[in-house]
């Protein structure tokens, strides 16, 4: 009987969901003050929530990264924050560097899997 229960209880059980994926590198170089990166577009499996969640925040000075989430406005990203996309959803980021020849990242992680996706790099080259 109780190998029985185990048995359905394992049969039951679902798979851990894929991570999220992103269609393209999000970092950026340029000259000005605020480097934007391109907008790319965020696939969620099913069974995953789509939720991204921001951490290790870097600048070779101080700096400040901003993400939108499918056009609407702009919001800083702090450590740890979490921003949710549905599948096809848009991504896009930015980072402000005040200083000529800084550079900035921060790591993007799905929360669902703790999977690393991509660490946006952004590099003020004048």
């Amino acid at each position: 009987m109780l190998l029985a229960k185990i048995a359905g209880a394992l049969a039951s059980s679902s798979p851990p969901p894929s991570p999220c994926s992103i269609s393209g590198d999000l970092g950026a170089s340029d000259s000005t003050v605020t480097v934007t990166g391109a907008v790319r577009t965020v696939t969620a499996p099913a069974g995953n929530s789509g939720v991204l969640r921001f951490a290790d925040l870097s600048f070779s000075v101080f700096g400040n990264i901003s993400v939108n989430v499918n056009g609407g406005g702009w919001d800083l990203v702090f450590e740890g924050a979490e921003y949710t996309w549905i599948s096809g959803q848009s991504i896009q980021m930015r980072c402000r560097l005040e200083d000529a020849f800084t550079s900035g990242q921060v790591g993007v992680y799905d929360k669902d899997t703790g999977t690393l996706l991509q660490v946006p790099y952004f590099e003020r080259t004048t």
